[in-house]
Parts: structure tokens; C-alpha cells; sequence
């Protein structure tokens, strides 16, 4: 289950990163939001590889 979150967190980020936001649209949010997503996607992914 855990890797599944990861491939979403992943798949979240990716999206996050790819949107194309013109000026004054939320684009400092969504660089917050994807780095955001990338720590907790980091963190997950090195829990679940200390528990197999």
C-alpha cells in the first residue's frame, strides 16, 4: 500500500510541476505545494524501505 502512495505522491508531483500557471495564478503555491509533496513523498519512501 505504501508503494502505491509513493507512485501517487509521484504522479501528483509531476502533474503539480507540469501545470502551466501564467503570472499571478497560484504559481508560487504550486512550487510550495510540489516541494511540499516531494519531502513527504521522500519520507514515505525511506519509511517504507526501512520496513522491508
Amino acid at each position: 500500500m505504501r508503494d502505491g502512495l509513493v507512485l501517487l505522491f509521484r504522479l501528483i508531483t509531476k502533474q503539480l510541476a507540469s501545470a502551466d500557471f501564467g503570472p499571478g495564478q497560484g504559481g508560487g503555491l504550486v512550487e510550495g505545494l510540489t516541494e511540499l509533496t516531494q519531502v513527504v513523498v521522500d519520507v514515505l519512501f525511506r519509511h517504507a524501505c526501512h520496513r522491508a
